[in-house]
């Protein structure tokens, strides 16, 4: 095992601190930032000059304060808290999504002493999911309307002739249906030209109804 000094291991843990694409940024128990590293300053947009000796409610939107409280409630109890989903409020004013791992910093007799906070801006990820979920839902509202039209195809379809008979008909009425289906996709939902939909249909033998 190798080992370094003292002075190299914090050359190397604030090496470590500064080039790491998380914002990473201790704080004392009364929420006093104490460090902010260079990924802090691009994700929140105020410099280390501008955070250290500040609250770290300068970054926290008004109606999240009580969080921060709650957060540090835990660390005094020496607990630690893993992807913590949250927002905060950069110096634009903007807000951003992130995910905070929040850790006590102990002395060697276990005293919690500080707090270190890595946050990630998960924004994008967030969007990423709002937008699946939104699909999902898009995507299920047109499954039942398309279950709601074969149905009523079904239904339509229902007469006094053989089952064979009976199944050549819904079978060609499901097909037309899965060719309007194809043109409404390759048409990105927006609509389907008149003169293609009927020839899509037409291209299909029916029986005589």
């Amino acid at each position: 095992m190798i080992k370094f000094s003292s002075i190299n291991n914090e050359a190397w843990l604030a090496a470590l601190v500064e080039s790491s694409n998380d914002a990473i940024i201790s704080k004392t128990l009364d929420g006093i930032v104490t460090s902010w590293n260079a990924s802090a300053e691009r994700s929140f947009g105020y410099t280390a000059d501008e955070m250290i000796g500040q609250s770290i409610l300068k970054i926290i939107p008004l109606e999240r304060h009580a969080e921060e409280e709650l957060i540090l409630e835990c660390i005094r109890r020496g607990e630690r808290l893993d992807h913590f989903e949250t927002r905060r409020r950069r110096k634009d004013g903007t807000l951003i999504d992130i995910a905070l791992t929040v850790s006590p910093i102990k002395d060697e007799a276990g005293n919690v002493l500080g707090v270190s906070k890595i946050a990630r801006d998960i924004t994008e990820e967030r969007r990423g999911r709002e937008t699946q979920r939104l699909l999902m839902r898009e995507v299920n509202h047109r499954s039942k309307n398309l279950l709601a039209v074969v149905e009523a195809m079904v239904r339509r379809s229902i007469t006094r002739s053989p089952p064979a008979d009976f199944a050549r008909r819904v079978s060609a009425r499901i097909a037309a249906l899965s060719r309007t289906q194809d043109l409404i996709v390759r048409g990105d939902w927006l609509g389907v030209d008149l003169s293609e939909l009927v020839l899509a249909h037409a291209a299909i033998v029916r029986p005589p109804i």
